[in-house]
């Protein structure tokens, strides 16, 4: 997590020393949103893995 934040900040610091046009920088956006995206994509996957986990261990009772 510390990497992707320190990520985050260069680029939005990078971003904010390459624009003066009053712009918000919208690069370092674009990154967290990828990441968080992936994460939640991935964690989905997980908990669809751990019901047909679970669905097949118990589907015929205890």
């Amino acid at each position: 997590q510390p990497l992707i934040e320190r990520k985050a900040v260069e680029l939005r610091d990078a971003e904010l020393t390459a624009t003066d046009n009053g712009d918000p920088p919208m690069e370092f956006r674009e990154f967290l949103t990828r990441y968080t995206n992936n994460w939640a994509f991935a964690t989905m996957q997980r908990w669809w893995e751990l019901g047909d986990f679970f669905w097949a261990h118990y589907a015929r009772g205890w």
